[in-house]
């Protein structure tokens, strides 16, 4: 389920449609990942969990902002 929404959530988000759920999802994905994986934790790999930080800082600035003028959306909401 982890990789189905991994390979959907990006689609979403690259389209535009729902692309804010698509965030959240991601979000969600990104915060298991860190929760299932606990050599994160340890000093082993601070790199690995400072990727994850920054995944997690840049999806919650595309929840605030939203997808942008590059969006399917926002060519949708043009035309009609």
């Amino acid at each position: 389920m982890g990789a189905g929404c991994e390979l959907f959530f990006p689609v979403l988000l690259t389209l535009g449609p729902l692309s804010r759920p698509a965030v959240l999802g991601l979000f969600v994905v990104n915060a298991v990942a860190v929760i299932s994986y606990p050599q994160l934790w340890i000093f082993e790999c601070p790199a690995a969990l400072n990727d994850h930080f920054y995944w997690g800082l840049l999806l919650t600035v595309l929840v605030v902002l939203g997808p942008g003028k590059l969006a399917l959306d926002q060519w949708v909401k043009k035309t009609w």
